[in-house]
């Protein structure tokens, strides 16, 4: 497989896509980074290095899909799998070594954002306000969440021939995962309680009593609202993006790829390749 590895990462760093979603997802850390110092310059407000650290990730998505889509999605379409196969390389070789250079790919794009978003906040807003520590597990959620995506889209990669077509797939799965996981956050971030308000006799608005939120969600139905937001990638850069991190997050990134690298190779080695 090492071969296989070796061919993967040139083939890897002669392409043209993967240098171009560097340099867009470096310029959107960019864009964030002055788009917040003016607001800090312009309307006084406070903004910390860790808040424009991960504001972006959620943006990792679009990335992913698109540049996996089309990077494996190629492989077919130059006849490349099939030629791999035919000198004697197994599927599972073949499956395991696009999923790792997949991976990388992602997480360098990942990185050099980063990166320059880290240059460019500390001389903006100054180092980190929060303990280094709880940077750390962000940086585990997001490693584990990336990894997560790759097997998502590396599994439809590989079953689908079509270039195409898996990109259409990949892009319409993001979309919705999006859509998705804004639903789920919108329900579960309205609370219990909120404050009423009535007009005086004079027309000062005033303070009512407390009042039940219809949109609130409880008991079983919030815990598996909560649960699916967890689950899904979106929730997951959510939350690194929120600074939110419980120690199951990178649990249920493991899970996932389980469940899509398994079945993935199962059908990959019963796939007919033309």
């Amino acid at each position: 497989m090492s071969k296989l590895l070796n061919a993967g990462f040139v083939r890897l760093w002669k392409n043209k896509l993967f240098y171009f979603e560097i340099l867009i997802f470096c310029a959107l850390a960019a864009i964030a980074c002055f788009t917040q110092f003016r607001e800090v310059r312009d309307y006084n407000v406070t903004i910390t290095l860790e808040h424009s650290l991960f504001n972006c990730t959620p943006f990792i998505l679009f990335f992913a899909a698109a540049f996996i889509a089309l990077f494996t999605g190629s492989e077919y379409s130059d006849g490349t799998i099939r030629n791999k196969l035919i000198v004697g390389h197994t599927r599972f070789d073949v499956y395991l070594t696009e999923f790792i250079v997949n991976s990388a790919a992602i997480l360098i794009v990942y990185t050099a954002h980063l990166l320059l978003a880290f240059m460019l906040g500390l001389t903006m807003f100054g180092f980190f306000t929060i303990p280094v520590s709880v940077v750390l597990l962000q940086l585990l959620n997001a490693l584990f969440m990336i990894i997560a995506l790759s097997a998502l889209f590396t599994m439809l990669a590989l079953l689908i021939s079509s270039k195409s077509t898996s990109t259409a797939i990949c892009l319409i799965l993001v979309f919705s995962l999006f859509f998705a996981g804004m639903v789920l956050n919108s329900r579960l971030s309205e609370p219990e309680m909120y404050q009423a308000y009535m007009l005086s006799e004079n027309g000062v608005p005033v303070m009512g009593e407390l009042t039940q939120n219809p949109l609130y969600i409880s008991g079983v139905k919030r815990q598996v609202y909560q649960f699916l937001f967890d689950f899904i990638p979106i929730g997951q850069a959510i939350h690194v993006s929120d600074y939110t991190f419980e120690w199951y997050y990178p649990l249920y990134s493991l899970v996932l790829i389980a469940i899509t690298t398994a079945p993935g190779l199962w059908l990959f080695r019963r796939k007919d390749i033309k």
